[in-house]
């Protein structure tokens, strides 16, 4: 999901979603990810040709831009057997 100004018809989008932001003058600056498994619906399993209630990973992020406006808000339904995440955490020195 996308602010409707940055994105007027789905035709404008000929490179990567984050460098058409950027043009637009809203590049993504930080994002807020979370993941969580959750059973699928019968719609989602028909259409992934999976189990109906076998479980999925569903990631959520919601992007920001300056002074903390969203302009991205997205979620993926990950099948188990297709996705490995790895996480690594940075402390900074002071």
């Amino acid at each position: 999901i996308l602010p409707a100004a940055l994105l007027d018809k789905i035709s404008e989008l000929d490179e990567s979603l984050y460098l058409h932001l950027e043009k637009k003058g809203a590049p993504v600056l930080r994002a807020s990810q979370s993941f969580r498994a959750v059973p699928v619906d019968n719609k989602l399993a028909h259409y992934l040709n999976i189990g109906e209630h076998e479980p999925l990973l569903l990631v959520t992020r919601t992007g920001f831009t300056h002074e903390d406006k969203p302009v991205e808000y997205t979620r993926t339904w990950c099948l188990n057997d297709y996705y490995d995440f790895t996480i690594e955490l940075h402390r900074k020195e002071s």
